[in-house]
This record gives structure tokens, sequence and C-alpha cells, in this order.
């Protein structure tokens, strides 16, 4: 997968959270003026700056963090100081540490039907 792509699902995937925040921050804030939703006009019309002010304080935020990232020296690549590869070692502790959990799920399975 192209790194571009990758870079954007990394962010997307962390900043899903912080907008959920806000988004929960602007709900308590419009209970907090009597806001009860039905399915009117009013609702509709208030939904809707409330998921447009989302937008645009999703939007102030992407930049402060650009600018901050920026601040920082990145430049549009994540540097890794070492490149991880998978080797023997690797593949021999995940067989050294599969073996017991194998014997404890076969161990579950026969001891489970038992009861």
């Amino acid at each position: 997968m192209p790194e571009s792509i990758v870079q954007l699902l990394q962010f997307t995937v962390r900043y899903v959270e912080v907008v959920e925040r806000e988004f929960g921050r602007m709900r308590t804030a419009m209970r907090a003026r009597g806001f009860v939703p039905g399915n009117d006009l009013h609702t509709y019309r208030t939904l809707g700056y409330a998921l447009g002010m989302l937008l645009v304080r999703s939007l102030e935020r992407s930049e402060r963090v650009l600018y901050a990232m920026k601040c920082r020296g990145f430049v549009g690549r994540f540097h890794v100081i070492v490149e991880l590869r998978f080797g023997m070692p690797d593949a021999l502790l995940a067989l050294l540490l599969s073996v017991p959990l194998a014997v404890l799920v076969l161990m579950e399975i026969r001891l489970g039907s038992a009861h």
C-alpha cells in the first residue's frame, strides 16, 4: 500500500476518537441549553449546524496538528530508526509461545466438556 495512504489511515484512526469526543462535548452543550431532538425542522437544522461546526472544529484542529508537526520537523515521512523484519528467531519465539497456548486451549476443551 502506498505510504501516503498508510499515513492517511493512521491519522484517520487516531483522530476518529478525537472527533467523537468533540461531538460528545457539543451534544452535552446542546442538552445543557435545553435541546431535545425530535422529528421536526428545528432538530434537523440544529443537527446540521452542529455537524457544520464539528467540521469547522476538525479543520481547525487538523491545521494546528499540521503546524505542530512541521515545528517538530515532519516532512511527510515517518522515519524509522531500525527496520523491523520477521526472522527465524521471531518464528521460533512464536512457536515456543503457541505450544503452551495450544495446551491450555485443549485442556479447556476437554475439561470444559466434562462439566
